[in-house]
């Protein structure tokens, strides 16, 4: 939508269709590398706050619909380059989750774990 006002274009009237994300890929790859070059510097900071060793996993759906944009993009660069702490971002491995079910999996196990207490 912000490139949408950025170029004075009405807003696409499939924007809150479930299938938007693939939408956005095909009729504008501007907006796909700009997500994923904000997506690599917002996992990158979290990473350095919450010193996440074992990886950052990508959740959710969009970032499985948008992977075959995902090599050749910014994600990289900007997770990694943090300065004076870009060092400890080094060997972190990131994983993009593309289970369909991913919500419904951590709703059960919550449940089954309300349920033992």
């Amino acid at each position: 939508l912000f490139l949408c006002a950025r170029r004075g274009r009405p807003e696409p009237w499939w924007v809150n269709e479930p299938d938007a994300p693939a939408r956005v890929s095909e009729v504008d790859p501007e907006a796909v590398r700009m997500f994923w070059g904000f997506y690599g510097a917002e996992a990158g900071n979290m990473a350095l706050r919450l010193l996440t060793r074992g990886g950052v996993y990508l959740c959710g759906g969009i970032a499985p619909r948008l992977l075959d944009a995902l090599p050749g993009s910014d994600f990289e660069q900007r997770f990694s380059q943090k300065g004076a702490l870009s060092h400890a971002l080094e060997g972190i491995p990131v994983f993009v989750v593309r289970h369909p079910s991913l919500g419904l999996l951590g709703a059960a196990a919550e449940g089954i774990l309300q349920e033992k207490h």
